[in-house]
C-alpha cells in the first residue's frame, strides 16, 4: 500500500484527476438506486408517463457519463503506474549491470532471477484495475451514508458487515504473506536448478546425475505444489466466503428492512434502494480484498528489490586522464571472500613499470583469477590500494580504466545478439574491416569466412554455441578492440590448439615490443617464464613472493 501511495504522490495532478473521476463515477452510481425508488414512489403511484420518461432518460445519461469517466479513469491510472514501473524495472536492470561484482555475489543466481521475475507481479499489483479498486474503497462509505439517510437501522447492519470483512481481510493477509515468501524461496531454487541443469547438460549425462537431480527436483516440486495448492485453496476459500457474506448481507438488509417497512419506518421503494446501495457499499470492500492479495505479494518483491538496490554500485564519476603510460603500484593488497576465514593473499606489494612483462603463477585456488579481477576493478581489495601512474585507481572513472586495459578472462562470456555487436562493445565506432583484421590476428579468419552470416552470425547461450577455443579467441578480439595500454591475460593459452596458442603468443610478443604493460596469469611452473620482468608467486601464502629482474624484450621471447 505504501508503494501505491508513493506512486500516487509522485503524480499530484493525475492523482487529483483520478480522485475527481472517482467522485463523479461513484456519485453517478447512486442513479440506479434513485431510479428504482423514484419509479416506485412517483410513477407507480401516479402513473404519469412523462415522469417515467424523464427518470429513464436522466438515468441513461448518468450511465453514459459513468462509462465515459470509467474509461478516462483507466487511462489516468495507467499514467500513474507506467512511469514508476518503468523506473523500477530500469533501476533493477541497472543494478544487475552496474553493481560491484563482489557485492552482487551476495545474491545467488536463482534469487537474482526471482527478483527480476517479481517485477511482473509488481506491475500487475499496481495495474489500473488494482489502483481503481483502492481509490473506490472510501466511496463505500458514500453508499453507506446514502443507506443511512434511507434508514439508520439498515445502515448499521451494512456497517457491521463492512467492518467484519475488513477484519477478515487483515487476518487473511498474514497467512498469505507467509505463503508468498515460501513460494518465492522455492521459485528461486527452481530457477537456479534449471539454469545449472541447462549449463551442465553433459555433466548430468556423463556422470549419471539424472536420478539425484530428479529426486531433488521432485522433492522441491512437491513442496512447491503443496504451497501453491494451499495458497489457491486459501484464495478460493476467501472468494467463496466473500460471496457468501455478500449473500448474507442481502438477506440481512431485506430482513431488517422488511421489519422497518412493517413498522412504517421505511417504504418498499426505500427498501429496494437500500438493498442496491448496500451491494454498492460492499462491492469496493470485496474488490479491495482481492487487490490486497496482489499488493501483499508485490510488497514482498519490493522488499527484495529494496535489499537488491542496497548493493554497492560501481561509481560513474571520477577523473579521465588524457594519457596513461602503463605504470601500476600494487600497495599492500589483501583479499579474502566473506565465506572464507583466511586471507586468499595478503600484503601484496609490487611496482610495475610501463612496458613491463609480469607473470603471476599459482596453483588452482591460489587467487590468480581473483587478483586479475582486482586489477580490472571488478573486485575491490579488503585492504591496500592500486595506483595507476601514481594516482589511486579509486579516483579514476571506471569506464575510463576499462578502456585502458586488454582483459582476457579465464572463462569469457558473451551476450545474445550478433558477433559484431559483441566485439564492438569497447569501441562502437570501429569499422568492420578493422574487426576482421583483429579476427585474423587471432587466427580466426577462416572461421569467419566459412560462416554465411559473417559478423552477423548469432551469439547465443552466453557464447556457448561456440567451441571453447573459438570463444576464448573471440574474447581476445573483443579486448583488443579497446587498444588499451595494459594487458591482463588470465590463462591465455588454456583451451587453445597449437595454431591458437601461436596466435596468442604472437600478440603478446607484439604487446611487449610496442611497450604495453602485460600481466600474464598461469598455473605453469615459474621456470617456464625466463623472460618475465617480474614474477609473482601466489603459492607463497599468505604473502605472495615478488621477484624482479631487468629484462630486455626480445622478438624471440615467447611465453610458454
Amino acid at each position: 500500500m505504501a508503494e501505491l501511495l508513493k506512486r500516487l504522490g509522485q503524480h499530484g495532478n493525475l492523482t487529483f484527476q483520478l480522485v475527481l473521476a472517482s467522485v463523479f463515477i461513484n456519485v453517478l452510481g447512486l442513479a440506479s438506486a434513485m431510479y428504482v425508488m423514484q419509479v416506485l414512489r412517483r410513477y407507480i403511484s401516479y402513473g404519469v408517463d412523462a415522469t417515467l420518461m424523464t427518470l429513464t432518460i436522466g438515468t441513461l445519461i448518468a450511465i453514459l457519463f459513468t462509462f465515459i469517466f470509467k474509461n478516462l479513469r483507466v487511462r489516468l491510472a495507467r499514467g500513474v503506474n507506467h512511469p514508476a514501473q518503468d523506473l523500477l524495472e530500469e533501476k533493477a536492470y541497472a543494478t544487475l549491470t552496474r553493481a560491484r561484482s563482489g557485492a552482487l555475489m551476495m545474491f545467488d543466481t536463482g534469487t537474482q532471477q526471482e527478483i527480476m521475475s517479481g517485477l511482473k507481479f509488481i506491475q500487475n499489483a499496481y495495474s489500473p484495475n488494482q489502483v481503481i479498486s483502492v481509490l473506490d474503497l472510501p466511496f463505500a462509505f458514500l453508499y453507506l451514508f446514502a443507506v443511512m439517510i434511507l434508514n439508520p437501522v439498515v445502515s448499521l447492519v451494512v456497517l457491521c458487515f463492512m467492518i467484519f470483512m475488513l477484519g477478515y481481510n487483515y487476518l487473511q493477509q498474514h497467512k498469505i504473506k507467509n505463503s508468498n515468501q515460501e513460494l518465492s524461496s522455492i521459485a528461486s531454487k527452481f530457477s537456479s536448478m534449471i539454469t545449472n541443469t541447462i549449463r551442465s547438460a553433459d555433466s548430468v549425462r556423463i556422470f549419471n546425475a539424472k536420478n539425484m537431480l530428479l529426486d531433488k527436483w521432485k522433492k522441491d516440486l512437491d513442496t512447491n505444489k503443496t504451497l501453491q495448492e494451499n495458497l489457491m485453496l486459501e484464495q478460493a476459500r476467501s472468494s467463496a466466503f466473500s460471496q457468501s457474506v455478500s449473500s448474507l448481507l442481502t438477506v440481512s438488509v431485506i430482513c431488517v428492512g422488511a421489519i422497518e417497512v412493517v413498522a412504517y419506518d421505511m417504504s418498499i421503494g426505500s427498501l429496494i434502494g437500500a438493498n442496491i446501495l448496500a451491494s454498492r457499499a460492499f462491492g469496493p470492500i470485496t474488490g479491495f480484498i482481492n487487490t490486497n492479495i496482489a499488493l501483499n505479494r508485490a510488497s514482498y518483491y519490493l522488499g527484495l528489490l529494496k535489499k537488491f538496490f542496497e548493493i554497492p554500485m560501481e561509481p560513474e564519476d571520477g577523473t579521465k586522464p588524457s594519457q596513461y603510460h602503463g605504470s601500476m603500484l600494487l600497495k599492500n593488497i589483501s583479499f579474502n571472500y566473506q565465506t572464507a576465514s583466511d586471507m586468499l593473499f595478503s600484503n601484496l606489494t609490487a611496482a610495475i613499470k610501463p612496458g613491463q612483462f609480469t607473470v603471476i603463477v599459482g596453483d588452482n585456488g591460489s587467487g590468480k583469477t581473483t587478483l586479475a579481477r582486482i586489477l580490472t576493478s571488478l573486485l575491490r581489495p579488503n585492504r591496500g590500494q592500486i595506483l595507476v601512474d601514481g594516482v589511486d585507481l579509486e579516483q579514476h572513472q571506471l569506464s575510463w580504466w576499462r578502456q585502458q586495459i586488454i582483459y582476457l578472462p579465464q572463462e569469457p562470456t558473451f551476450f545474445d545478439g550478433t558477433l559484431r555487436d559483441n566485439l564492438k562493445t569497447l569501441n562502437p565506432v570501429i569499422h568492420d574491416d578493422e574487426l576482421k583484421q583483429l579476427i585474423a590476428k587471432v587466427d580466426l579468419a577462416k572461421f569467419l569466412d566459412q560462416s554465411k552470416q559473417g559478423l552477423d552470425m548469432a551469439v547465443t547461450d552466453s557464447g556457448n554455441n561456440f567451441a571453447l577455443g573459438i570463444r576464448r579467441r573471440l574474447a581476445f578480439v573483443r579486448a583488443l578492440v579497446g587498444n588499451g595500454a595494459v594487458a591482463i591475460l588470465d590463462e591465455p593459452s588454456e583451451g587453445l590448439d597449437i595454431e591458437g596458442q601461436n596466435a596468442v603468443f604472437s600478440i603478446i610478443k607484439e604487446f611487449r615490443m610496442s611497450g604495453k604493460t602485460v600481466f600474464l596469469f598461469s598455473s605453469r611452473p615459474p621456470q617456464q617464464f625466463p623472460n618475465a620482468d617480474m614474477l609473482i608467486d601466489l603459492n607463497s601464502h599468505p604473502v605472495p613472493s615478488v621477484k624482479s629482474k631487468v629484462a630486455v624484450p626480445s622478438e624471440d621471447a615467447k611465453p610458454s
